[in-house]
C-alpha cells in the first residue's frame, strides 16, 4: 500500500496558501493601506510561535488561526476584534480552497499507481476543509472515498501512531508492506517508521536512499526509482 499525506505532497499547498493570502490581503477593508512584505512575515512568525501551543492541545486550530491575524495586526499598529479575525480567515479560506482545481498529471501518475499499488490518503486537517480540496482535485476517482482518512475524523493527528495504525487496521495491511509518503519529518516520516512502515521524504534535498526503509524523493513524480529499491527488499501491497 502507498499511503500518501495530502498537502505539499499531493499538491504544492504552499503555492496556494501564498497566492490565497495576498488576494485576502489586497480586498480586505481590514488590511488596506498596509504594506503586504510587511505583513506576510510577521503573519509566518506568529504562527510558528503559536504552532507549539496547538500541537500541546493548549489552544484549538481555529484559535490559533484567530490569535495569529490578531497578533500581526497589532504588530502593525492595527487593532481587531476576533469576529474580524475570523472573517478575514474564512475569507482566505474560501479563496483557498475555491482556487484549487484538478491536475491531470497528478491524475495520470495516480492511477499509473493504482495498477500495481492500493492507494489512500492520510492527512491531518480539518474534515470539511481536507474534502473539498481532495474532491476538487478529482483524488476520488484513483483513490477510493473509504481509503482516506482525516485526523479529525479519525481522531487522531499524525505523528501519534494510532493514525498510522488506524489506516492499517482498517485496510487490513501490515506495516512492513505499507510505504507512507509525505513532506513533514516529524509528522509524516518519523511518525510512519516509527510504527514499522517504509517511508519516502517528499524534501528538495539531494535524492538519495538513507536506509532500505527511508527514501529521499525532490517530488511525488519522482518516487518510482525509490519503490524500485523498496520492492527489492520488502514487498508493497
Amino acid at each position: 500500500m502507498l499511503l500518501f499525506d495530502l498537502d505539499n505532497t499531493l499538491f504544492p499547498f504552499r503555492q496556494y496558501w501564498e497566492e490565497a493570502n495576498r488576494t485576502t490581503f489586497t480586498s480586505s477593508p481590514l488590511t488596506n493601506g498596509l504594506s503586504y512584505d510587511a505583513f506576510l512575515p510577521l503573519l509566518k512568525m506568529f504562527d510558528e510561535e503559536l504552532w507549539p501551543l496547538h500541537v500541546k492541545e493548549a489552544i484549538t486550530l481555529n484559535e490559533l488561526r484567530v490569535e495569529r491575524f490578531i497578533r500581526t495586526m497589532h504588530a502593525l499598529g492595527r487593532s481587531v476584534n476576533k469576529e474580524q479575525s475570523q472573517h478575514y480567515f474564512e475569507a482566505f479560506m474560501e479563496n483557498l480552497l475555491s482556487s484549487i482545481t484538478m491536475d491531470e498529471e497528478l491524475r495520470d501518475f495516480l492511477d499509473k499507481l493504482q495498477q500495481s499499488y492500493t492507494l489512500a490518503i492520510l492527512t491531518n486537517g480539518k474534515e470539511k476543509e481536507q474534502w473539498r480540496k481532495i474532491i476538487q482535485l478529482n483524488l476520488t476517482s484513483v483513490i477510493p472515498f473509504e481509503h482516506i482518512f482525516i485526523s479529525e475524523d479519525i481522531g487522531y493527528d499524525k505523528p501519534d501512531p494510532r493514525a498510522f495504525q488506524h489506516v492499517l487496521k482498517t485496510l487490513n495491511v501490515e506495516a512492513r508492506s505499507a510505504t507512507y509518503i509525505g513532506d513533514s519529518w516529524t509528522h509524516d516520516i518519523q511518525g510512519s517508521i516509527g510504527v514499522g512502515m517504509n517511508a519516502i521524504w517528499i524534501t528538495p534535498r539531494q535524492a538519495s536512499s538513507i536506509n532500505e526503509n527511508l527514501h529521499l524523493s525532490r517530488t511525488i513524480y519522482d518516487i518510482e526509482p525509490c519503490l524500485f529499491h523498496l520492492n527489492r527488499t520488502t514487498t508493497i501491497t
